[in-house]
């Protein structure tokens, strides 16, 4: 009885450790299956979410870019279509005769021999005809090249103060030798680009002689390549009003109407036309520099103003950043990503059911190890996969970029310099999902030319250094080794160092050297900028620790990056005189290669 009741006693401790075993195995099995989806679905929204901000901050980049641009040639255009009205102007209103007869209106035959050189001028104009205002009594003058000389009679008297006369007093107010202005023919109520020139005797301004430009030619000239939904280009008055633009272009007619505000477009720009006009002194000169800001509406992403020299009025161009990327272009990845996702997690699901529900053999523990290798040989296929995927639009946007390079052959340089950079990062990004293949292999060690790879950040940062105005100062010792390191390692390194030093910079000069010192190659990162609180300086490389505007990782990973290849990297900082990042890095030889 004893032998028995000890004999049921061993099979009841037999089951329950073999029962537990079970749980504990089951335990695991749930636990793993769950922190493996986790990490597939980790690993796929952070490719989505980085793809999308990368592509989205060049895109910015290159908006601004292409605003700036379309705001030049409208205003290279106007420029080119008045100059030949204006040249003839400023010839005729320098004539003998005309001079003369502005200072001593009531003779006759002054009048006669000014008229006949006047015909002559307006015969050569494209408008064929002249406002004329004498200083002396105020008289208002029109003619065209059919008018006789008995009809060349003043129409009127101008009166100070009296809005439609504003422009000839304005004239006369300013220092410069002429004027444009935009307003509406007395007579048959157009709008027209007004060329006002003073007429000058004996030193002395005697009057003013104007000649209207029709603005449909000019709009045409500026504005007629654009696409609404696109581009939008308008003139602006110094209050904000539009007066004419791109928008209907083809249904545009030239009788005076309501005017419509800037800011009905976008709340914003009013302000931002207001702040351009308070921050230059109209009438404008040659030499105002073009505004471009981010708009916060959803019609159009930038904006660029700029005045018109000689003219108290502005052009505004709006550019969509979305021609150039739209977070809907990655929506059929999004997709391919969400349904592979799925039917992951459905056999995974079904995958593990089965293992859960087979007998604790040794036979099953074989086969449920087995099941493990190959579940995690399917996880593999399925990185690889993910990746293959991932670089298809990758390969798209590559495309789409060389093709827009061909297109844009005769365009301005700094689009085609932006297209490039396009192209190029595009190709980074592929190397970076190249990088998820690597996870399981040893870090790749390369020879590094130094001079090369600092050049080449160079050039990456040129747009970024650009917002705050800062510049690059670069300096290589000559005949600097190569290094042992990863390319694509220490462009990131470079580009967090430079980036962190760019928000605490305006105006000023980050410095790069790279000198050789015993077996490594020593480089810094140094500026004058505002320098880092000693609070955190001892701490600066821990994950989350940030001076200020930014995630406070990209010390942290310069860290590892460098330290993987057998380097050291230290910080200096004071503040308000700037900081100093200094690095290590093995110099390359065959040996430490092999």
């Amino acid at each position: 009885m004893s032998f028995v009741l000890n004999y049921k006693t061993e099979q009841l401790q037999e089951r329950g450790v073999n029962l537990v075993k079970k749980l504990e195995i089951k335990e695991i099995a749930t636990r793993f299956k769950h922190l493996n989806m986790i990490a597939i679905v980790t690993i796929l929204s952070v490719m989505v979410v980085t793809a999308t901000f990368a592509m989205q901050g060049i895109a910015g980049d290159a908006s601004m870019r292409l605003a700036d641009i379309h705001l030049r040639e409208a205003l290279g255009h106007f420029n080119l279509h008045v100059n030949a009205e204006l040249t003839l102007l400023e010839k005729a209103a320098s004539c003998d005769s005309v001079r003369q007869w502005f200072a001593n209106e009531g003779d006759s035959n002054k009048k006669e021999m000014a008229f006949d050189m006047l015909q002559q001028y307006a015969s050569s104009m494209r408008s064929g005809e002249f406002y004329l205002g004498i200083k002396s009594s105020l008289n208002e003058y029109t003619m065209n090249v059919d008018m006789p000389l008995e009809y060349f009679v003043p129409h009127g008297r101008m009166v100070e103060g009296y809005y439609v006369d504003e422009w000839f007093f304005s004239v006369l107010s300013v220092d410069n030798d002429f004027l444009f202005n935009l307003t509406a023919d007395k007579v048959a109520h157009r709008w027209r680009i007004w060329i006002n020139y003073k007429v000058f005797y004996e030193g002395e301004v005697v009057g003013v002689l104007a000649a209207p430009v029709r603005i449909k030619e000019v709009l045409n000239s500026m504005f007629g390549s654009y696409n609404d939904n696109e581009v939008r280009g308008f003139m602006v008055d110094s209050e904000g009003y539009i007066h004419v633009g791109s928008t209907n272009l083809s249904h545009y007619s030239e009788l005076v109407d309501e005017l419509v505000h800037i800011s009905s477009i976008d709340n914003a720009l009013g302000n931002i036309v207001k702040d351009y006009v308070n921050s230059h002194e109209a009438p404008f000169d040659n030499y105002g520099e073009n505004k471009i800001v981010r708009l916060a509406g959803e019609l159009f992403g930038y904006a660029a103003v700029a005045g018109i020299a000689n003219s108290d009025w502005l052009v505004v161009v709006l550019f969509e950043e979305n021609v150039l990327f739209s977070q809907r272009q990655l929506m059929p990845l999004v997709v391919v990503l969400v349904i592979t996702t799925i039917v992951y997690v459905v056999i995974s699901q079904y995958m593990w059911s089965t293992l859960r529900n087979k007998a604790m053999t040794e036979q099953r523990l074989v086969s449920e190890n087995e099941a493990l290798q190959n579940l995690s040989r399917m996880r593999t296929e399925f990185l690889v996969t993910i990746s293959h995927e991932l670089k298809t639009p990758l390969y798209i946007m590559s495309g789409f970029a060389e093709l827009a390079l061909m297109e844009l052959e005769e365009s301005a340089e700094d689009t085609k310099d932006n297209l490039k950079t396009i192209m190029d990062e595009s190709q980074r990004l592929s190397k970076l999902v190249d990088r998820l293949l690597e996870i399981s292999t040893s870090v790749k060690s390369e020879s590094v030319d130094v001079a090369n790879a600092i050049n080449r950040i160079s050039a990456l940062c040129e747009p970024i250094l650009a917002k705050n105005k800062n510049k690059i100062d670069i300096s290589v010792e000559d005949n600097c080794p190569n290094v042992l390191a990863s390319y694509d390692m220490l462009i990131q390194v470079f580009v967090n160092l430079i980036g962190n030093a760019n928000r605490h910079l305006r105006e000023g000069v980050i410095k790069i050297t790279a000198v050789k010192e015993s077996e490594m190659v020593l480089f810094k990162v140094k500026d004058n900028g505002e320098g880092i609180d000693t609070d955190i300086l001892e701490s600066i490389f821990a994950r989350g620790v940030s001076g200020g505007g930014s995630t406070g990782l990209g010390l942290a990973i310069c860290k590892e990056a460098v330290e993987v290849y057998g380097g050291t990297i230290s910080i200096e900082s004071t503040l308000d005189e700037g900081t100093c990042v200094e690095f290590t890095l093995p110099i390359w030889t065959a040996e430490g290669d092999a």
